[in-house]
């Protein structure tokens, strides 16, 4: 078997452990001993709603499924030897959805090196601030982009609903602290929620977030901002960058270690995501994470054949 295929036969079977069944698994009653119900009944009982949790499991479940698509996209270009311009966008967008799944879930190890970093003490609602304060954020990023469009007033009337709703929720909840746009105005608060901060918590830049998705992989911050720096910058238009990956014909210079290095991190992160989430919902979390690590093992022992030649 090629390298090629026994990649691609990989990120295949990392995408199934998901979809087809997560439409199904999300909506579905957890254990009762799951910290996720725990959490749910600390939300009603604090704050008097369950919105918190539905957010959570929405956001999740949706960043769940676009990870295992990109990664199925992945597996089909690289099979189809079609991956010029196109790896590095879709493992971006993992290696993003990751990021954003592992703060929401606020669950990976903080590590400092190769050594676990002191366990620090945080707020017992941080699922509750993380996911109120994702929700608003998609809400108004959303609610601006259909009005850019010039959508049908329907949907612009429903999304600006929808943002006083959420925005309603959370000023009523945490009293965020707006910064002011204006230093001489006292009034002139900033509507923008992603520049707000809820408890002591600030929404985290995509940066950030390439620390959280990779932060299972035992990765220093810095490490984590220079990969998705790497990823950032050729996902975009490069043409020097091309001439480096492409051969006269514009077809693809196959290079195992720099696809590796590129798929490796979006891959594992993934992983660490999907059992952070079995865990969190006590979803058939052993089964889950004995399925990761078996794919693990069968990655890293990837190596060229002659077949690659």
């Amino acid at each position: 078997m090629s390298v090629v295929s026994a990649m691609s036969d990989v990120l295949e079977e990392a995408a199934s452990l998901i979809l087809g069944e997560l439409d199904e698994t999300v909506r579905v009653r957890r254990h009762q001993t799951s910290h996720a119900d725990y959490m749910e009944s600390v939300f009603v009982q604090t704050l008097g709603s369950e919105r918190p949790a539905q957010w959570l499991s929405q956001a999740i479940g949706y960043y769940l499924a676009d990870c295992a698509y990109q990664l199925r996209g992945l597996a089909l270009l690289l099979r189809e030897v079609i991956v010029g311009g196109s790896l590095e966008s879709l493992a971006r967008g993992v290696v993003e959805r990751v990021g954003r799944i592992m703060w929401l879930l606020d669950l990976p190890p903080v590590y400092e090196g190769a050594n676990l970093a002191e366990d620090e003490t945080k707020d017992p609602m941080v699922h509750a601030v993380r996911s109120s304060f994702e929700a608003l954020v998609c809400t108004q990023l959303h609610r601006r982009g259909v009005a850019a469009m010039r959508a049908p007033k329907e949907e612009q009337n429903l999304m600006k609903k929808l943002e006083r709703s959420i925005r309603g929720d959370v000023q009523k909840w945490f009293k965020p602290i707006q910064p002011l746009m204006d230093e001489n105005d006292p009034d002139s608060f900033n509507p923008t929620a992603s520049t707000w901060t809820i408890r002591g918590e600030t929404y985290p830049n995509f940066s950030e977030l390439a620390e959280w998705s990779l932060a299972g992989g035992k990765v220093t911050a810095a490490q984590a901002k220079g990969s998705y720096a790497a990823l950032s910058a050729w996902s975009h238009p490069n043409f020097i960058a091309a001439t480096r990956t492409r051969a006269s014909d514009h077809r693809y210079v196959y290079d195992f270690v720099s696809v590796r290095w590129l798929l490796t991190n979006p891959l594992f992160g993934y992983f660490y995501a999907l059992k952070g989430w079995s865990g969190y919902y006590d979803f058939d979390a052993a089964r889950f994470e004995a399925e990761c690590d078996r794919l693990v093992s069968i990655w890293q022992a990837i190596e060229p054949s002659q077949d690659d030649n």
